[in-house]
């Protein structure tokens, strides 16, 4: 409803340039919404709205089955892509496979490629008169073009970088600016806030903890190792923590405040400036009683220059 000009209150008294809504009373306030109206069979009737198209009336047709929401969405994307798999290729294969429930993440390889992916997915959208909003990127001359279009950004309306928050990519925190991934601690710093110092707010914390790529594997690690003392030693759920035991936990605790620092290049091979003629990964990994741990080598073999010389670089990555 923001979009359309409308803002939601809940007190009365508060006033604004655009109008607001705070209950729905009076047939005055509805026709002052509406549009045109279009009857349609079995008593339905189609009415524009400031909001857009709403269907009201009685229907006589009993729900057999319900399904759940984000598949009816997923399903309804799908089919409405399809009609435009000949018009914009390149732009619906993108559709069909980085649609994550309401949120689109892509990359592309230049700005005017970028920008045509990005008016051809808002023409896709408005045509099933959907609306895609809050558009982000690492291009500040892609974030320009977005502006001279009129496309509807992240922080239109805030200016000042320091006081822009983390966006949030599939649960991480996305630093646009710098283009670097990284853990939003805020919220797990909140619920450690109660201070509890038992094995379940333990196990609670870590399930607090989404780490869909291992950048903090080396210390979540410490935190179940904890739990595999506390159940070796057959500590109730709810009862108070060994004095080792909780020497442990306060440390691990006035640690996580940190992980914040931890930060990964969203493209690991951003700095690569040459062609690479090959990639090879090599994985080695290793076993204790308490874990295992991964360890990952990417050699890239950059492309042959006249002289005849190859250039060569190695990326480490661990995984714990």
């Amino acid at each position: 409803m923001e979009t359309k000009g409308f803002r939601l209150t809940f007190n009365c008294s508060e006033t604004s340039e655009n109008c607001e809504i705070s209950l729905l009373i009076g047939s005055d306030f509805y026709w002052s919404l509406t549009h045109r109206i279009k009857r349609l069979d079995s008593s339905l009737v189609a009415v524009e709205t400031s909001l857009g198209w709403s269907l009201q009336g009685k229907c006589d047709e009993r729900v057999i089955v319900l399904r759940p929401s984000p598949y009816l969405l997923a399903a309804t994307l799908k089919h409405h892509f399809r009609k435009y798999k000949e018009q914009y290729p390149h732009t619906f294969d993108l559709l069909n496979s980085s649609i994550y429930v309401d949120d689109f993440i892509c990359g592309r390889n230049d700005v005017p490629e970028a920008l045509r992916t990005t008016l051809e997915c808002l023409q896709i959208f408005s045509d099933a008169s959907m609306l895609l909003r809050k558009w982000r990127t690492n291009s500040n001359q892609l974030d320009l073009l977005w502006q001279q279009e009129g496309v509807e950004t992240e922080f239109s309306e805030t200016s000042a970088t320091d006081l822009r928050p983390p966006i949030k990519v599939l649960g991480l925190a996305w630093d646009s600016e710098k283009d670097l991934i990284y853990f939003d601690p805020k919220d797990l710093l909140k619920f450690m806030s109660r201070k509890t110092e038992s094995k379940r707010f333990i196990l609670s914390v870590v399930g607090r903890i989404f780490d869909p790529i291992g950048i903090l594997g080396p210390f979540v690690i410490k935190l179940k190792c904890l739990l595999q003392d506390l159940w070796t030693l057959g500590v109730d759920w709810d009862s108070e923590l060994p004095p080792k035991l909780r020497h442990k936990w306060q440390q691990w605790s006035s640690e996580a405040e940190g992980l914040t620092e931890i930060k990964i290049p969203r493209f690991y091979l951003g700095d690569v400036d040459q062609e690479l003629s090959s990639i090879d990964i090599h994985c080695f990994s290793d076993a204790s009683k308490s874990a295992y741990e991964q360890y990952y080598t990417c050699d890239l073999l950059l492309a042959i220059t006249k002289s005849k010389r190859v250039s060569f670089a190695q990326k480490v990555v661990w995984h714990l």
